[in-house]
């Protein structure tokens, strides 16, 4: 490397090639060549100018000769020293002449190579500023702007013609105190870099935020010179922020509305969220929650170390887990029983692992499930002294009253004929409250294709003959197609062909059965004689405890019906016949 010296003096002939005839002896410092190389020919200075800048050399030198002019400098142009380095010179001409021609040229360089550096350097800067998304401006000790860039221009709507020798008051909007302004220019007149968020007001009156910093440029005795202020335009993101937070905060209302309880926790068992109704269970806010260890916060040890074994457990395997059943002690001391389900979950903004918790208070519903769990084994009980006690007890009465009907007298064949109908009435009564019964303690039922045809037949044989005095047939044929259902759907039909009869207030009851099929359906209807029914009445006549026309009868039967045929995916209604009674319809989807 070169370092730069004074000027270097030339003095060359007027010829081509540039032979020079005098070089001064500090033309090495700059040039790698000695004044020798230089005098002796060996080394032209035309060979030292850079290929690009040559051409251009040549042509002024020519063109100033022409025009008469004696002194000239360059523009600054490079040469190539002997170690092929690029160096930057300024070179200042002087033609000699004679009486009639130029002879010789005289001139000096300077090594202007660091200060052209420092120009490139910036002018790299200017253009850096000039293309920045950021705006850029600079005022005097005075706060008189100097220079803006494009960006500022597009940030605050200002032109550059509009600013320059203003103050960056302009741009106050109105929204802080003087203290505000007081405080930036007392810091940055002290030498100091001051940096803050600002609302400012651009030329069509509309604020916007930026973030700004202002720093001094200080002289070498550190004494401010100019600011300099650097501006990023945030608005869309405070907007942003805003909406976020204003989200964020409906989101904290209602998991706080949650009546259950819902919780963060990180992988050390520190509380990152907690609604109001976790916080309550343990008798504090969800702000005294949030922070804090479990330890801390659940007053069982024993609970906080099933829960942190849970916690774990997910957070380890980064797999969900529902526990069904957990016991919890409140701060009251009281246990409650929570039904939970915890997944694993990593923390937005630090992306540690954590476990995020639903927890719903089952303790009532555990205690009602009890309740209906021991209603049920006592229903079950009762279902078994029914089905079994009393319908053996009928079943008893019935058989010696019928033989009873050989020694009676006369006027006692009536009494008698009460008997065997109230018994004969129980026992029914007894086949439908265990069917009912069935039916309620079936928890999961699953239904199957069953045939229609010999399943509707066996219910209308075995009907007929409980029922001598009554007509049961069945119109048409009966379509071998298969339902579904299961084994309860025999009684659906018994309980509709038995209403029809026990209801009838004809001397002979008379019924009908058909059925037809449909697209995906069976239809299937049974027709009476009796007296029909009102429009008013078919609404409610299959709800739980409805009776018949002047019956004493509970009204389980229908209510037994209806149950089965919504479990069917089906449906049952009344009409009125032709002539004179009721049609119960029937629609029972088809097996697939």
């Amino acid at each position: 490397m070169f370092t730069q010296g004074p000027a270097v003096l030339f003095k060359w002939e007027n010829a081509e090639g540039w032979p020079v005839e005098f070089v001064s002896e500090n033309v090495e410092n700059i040039t790698g060549y000695s004044p020798d190389q230089f005098t002796s020919g060996e080394v032209s200075y035309a060979e030292l100018v850079h290929d690009a800048d040559i051409d251009r050399v040549t042509e002024e030198v020519a063109e100033n000769s022409e025009e008469g002019i004696d002194r000239f400098s360059h523009e600054p142009y490079r040469i190539v020293t002997a170690d092929g380095d690029v160096r930057w010179v300024l070179d200042h001409t002087k033609n000699v002449w004679n009486d009639r021609e130029i002879t010789h040229r005289q001139g000096y360089l300077v090594d202007i190579t660091e200060r052209k550096r420092r120009e490139q350097k910036l002018e790299q800067f200017r253009e850096a500023v000039e293309q920045t998304g950021h705006a850029v401006y600079i005022t005097d000790t005075d706060g008189s702007i100097e220079y803006v860039n494009p960006a500022f221009e597009q940030t605050t709507g200002y032109s550059e013609d509009e600013v320059i020798g203003e103050r960056p008051t302009l741009l106050k909007s109105g929204e802080h105190e003087d203290t505000f302004y007081e405080d930036l220019w007392e810091t940055v007149r002290s030498g100091n870099q001051w940096e803050s968020e600002i609302i400012d007001k651009r030329a069509d009156g509309e604020e916007v935020i930026i973030y700004q910093t202002i720093s001094p440029i200080a002289d070498s005795d550190g004494e401010p010179q100019k600011f300099v202020a650097v501006a990023r335009d945030i608005t869309e993101r405070k907007e942003y922020e805003e909406a976020l937070e204003a989200a964020h905060e409906k989101l904290r209302q209602i998991i706080d509305l949650v009546p259950d309880l819902i919780f963060v926790k990180n992988r050390a068992g520190e509380y990152l969220l907690a609604n109001e109704t976790t916080a309550d269970f343990y008798g504090m806010s969800p702000e005294a929650v949030e922070g804090s260890h479990e330890s801390e916060v659940i007053p069982s040890v024993d609970d906080s170390e099933q829960f942190r074994q849970d916690d774990l457990e997910v957070i380890e395997s980064g797999e969900p887990k529902f526990i069904p059943k957990e016991e919890l002690t409140t701060a009251d001391g009281e246990t409650r029983i929570l039904q939970t389900t915890k997944i694993p979950y990593q923390v937005p903004e630090s992306g540690e692992d954590a476990v995020l918790g639903y927890a719903r208070d089952v303790t009532d519903l555990t205690e009602y499930q009890h309740k209906l769990e021991s209603q049920r084994d006592n229903l079950e009980i009762l279902n078994q002294v029914v089905r079994h006690d009393i319908r053996n007890d009928l079943q008893l009465v019935l058989a010696y009253a019928e033989t009873l009907l050989t020694y009676v007298e006369p006027e006692g064949e009536e009494n008698l004929d009460r008997v065997l109908n109230a018994t004969r009435d129980a026992i029914d009564i007894t086949t439908t409250a265990r069917d009912v019964t069935r039916v309620m303690l079936q928890s999961d039922v699953e239904l199957r294709p069953v045939r229609l045809r010999p399943a509707l037949e066996s219910e209308v044989d075995d009907v007929q003959s409980n029922y001598e005095e009554a007509l049961v047939r069945i119109d048409g044929t009966i379509p071998n197609i298969e339902v579904l259902g299961d084994g309860m759907l025999e009684s659906v039909f018994r309980n509709l062909m038995k209403n029809a009869i026990q209801h009838n207030d004809k001397e002979v009851p008379e019924v009908n059965v058909s059925v037809t099929q449909e697209e995906d359906s069976a239809v299937l209807r049974i027709a009476d004689n009796g007296p029909g029914i009102s429009d008013e009445r078919k609404e409610k006549i299959f709800q739980q405890g409805e009776m018949g026309l002047d019956s004493e009868g509970t009204g389980l039967g229908l209510h037994l019906v209806e149950t089965l045929v919504d479990r069917y995916g089906g449906s049952v209604y009344v009409e009125d016949n032709d002539a004179t009674g009721a049609v119960f319809v029937v629609e029972l989807p088809l097996a697939a």
